[in-house]
């Protein structure tokens, strides 16, 4: 089964690159949520050994829901959850 890497920056309103935001990969289809990580100091997530479907993407800190631009879906950004 092949696998990808999945990364993006986690944004606020501004643009702004937020740090230390938790950003979860979820596959839709199952609800399950299989992969976690911490933006670095750059805003900067990835996920590795992701396997192709369908998965929604959301990053919090602090209580807050941030943006996410993913690099390699166009740079596709959501604030709710971005879906890929």
């Amino acid at each position: 089964m092949a696998t990808e890497t999945t990364s993006g920056t986690v944004t606020d309103d501004n643009g702004n690159k937020i740090a230390g935001a938790t950003v979860t990969c979820e596959n839709i289809g199952t609800g399950k949520i299989v992969a976690t990580t911490t933006s670095d100091s750059s805003g900067h997530f990835s996920f590795t050994d992701t396997v192709g479907g369908n998965y929604m993407i959301t990053a919090t800190k602090d209580g807050h829901t941030y943006d996410t631009t993913l690099d390699n879906e166009g740079g596709a950004t959501s604030k709710s959850g971005l879906q890929y």
